[in-house]
């Protein structure tokens, strides 16, 4: 996606949301309810300054979460739209007591539906911590802007103590691609700093009139829940960076972490030793019942870099399957673009280890 700052009225509004920002309280939430008093949903939202990002569960269709993101007033008016449609999915209200209610958008229709917090055991609470500034290229009026926002999620200190350690851990690792160094927040801004460092340096002495299109640089990195139950955390960041040219990049990368064992879950780990071979097989089914090519087709004339489709480096447990992700570049080039596939746990049960301890409670 290219940048698209508007060129003279952008610090106003965005001194707007700064304001914004520093009255709203970070935080996660868990929630639970249902569309039209029959279909049951939960959701697991993370909050922040004025945006709202997260997933929501819908278990009468019982498929993958769907993610979303959006923005929330300080009355509590909010909007949240599907990642990948950009089609709104929920608009309403967030009480003063986090109830979650209004109108549940899908197929032309409006449903109402009402969301109140939970955290059953097995699911673990979060505290968010929260960057978000934006500089100028320089001092002059109209200067181009660079922004930059990121989120980490860490469990309550007091209360998990080695946990929450272990998870934090991983997630500097796995996610932020970063060695752990302190507290998230130092490294929050250390990543911060070094962004408008180089977009500083990297454009001294450019004709700004002539490139300006180009200068509005961003960088978002921002940490959601696509699982928080049964004792298993399954975390996703969206990792999202333009600094020039036609179009920015994205990667997604996820953790799936056993809150019992405080370990790092491994795709392969959890299945049987001899179902390499079924897996490869519903790998590339899915792949191709999703994007539409014949399962009899050789891939590699649609753009794909091989015949078979490898396990997922990127996965989520969720509520009713395994959603494997898979990045740009990593399986085909930029016109497939990235792919997420579900697979449902009905489809995976004779493959999965039952001596696994995640495997065994994915019932």
């Amino acid at each position: 996606m290219k940048s698209t700052f508007p060129k003279y009225f952008l610090t106003a509004i965005l001194l707007m949301a700064c304001f914004i920002t520093a009255k709203a309280q970070d935080r996660y939430l868990h929630l639970k309810g249902n569309i039209d008093n029959e279909e049951a949903v939960t959701a697991d939202f993370v909050i922040f300054g004025s945006k709202i990002t997260g997933t929501v569960q819908n278990h009468f269709s019982a498929g993958a979460p769907v993610f979303l993101h959006g923005v929330i007033s300080p009355e509590g008016l909010l909007e949240l739209r599907d990642k990948t449609s950009d089609k709104i999915v929920i608009s309403g209200s967030l009480s003063e007591s986090e109830v979650l209610f209004g109108k549940w958008h899908h197929d032309d229709e409006e449903r109402p539906f009402e969301m109140s917090p939970q955290l059953p055991e097995g699911s673990g609470p979060f505290d968010v911590i929260a960057v978000a500034s934006i500089q100028p290229l320089t001092a002059q009026p109209g200067s181009p802007l660079a922004s930059y926002e990121s989120t980490f999620l860490s469990l309550p200190g007091n209360k998990y103590g080695i946990l929450r350690n272990q998870l934090t851990g991983l997630v500097f690792r796995e996610l932020f691609r970063s060695e752990p160094a302190g507290e998230p927040v130092a490294m929050l801004k250390n990543n911060e700093s070094a962004f408008f460092s180089q977009y500083q340096t990297s454009n001294t002495g450019i004709d700004i009139e002539e490139n300006y299109r180009f200068l509005n640089w961003e960088k978002s990195r921002l940490l959601t829940v696509v699982y928080n139950r049964n004792n298993v955390i399954s975390l996703y960041l969206r990792d999202y960076a333009y600094t020039g040219g036609d179009s920015g990049l994205e990667m997604g990368r996820f953790l799936v972490f056993d809150a019992l064992e405080g370990k790092k879950v491994s795709f392969t780990d959890l299945f049987m030793p001899d179902a390499s071979a079924s897996l490869a097989a519903l790998l590339r089914n899915a792949v191709c019942s999703k994007t539409g090519i014949d399962p009899t087709a050789d891939l590699t004339g649609y753009g794909y870099f091989s015949n078979e489709i490898p396990v997922p480096q990127h996965f989520a447990l969720t509520a009713y399957g395994i959603l494997c992700h898979y990045n740009i570049y990593e399986i085909a080039g930029p016109e497939t673009g990235a792919i997420n596939i579900f697979l449902p746990y009905r489809q995976l049960q004779p493959l999965l280890n039952p001596l696994h301890p995640v495997a065994a409670r994915l019932k």
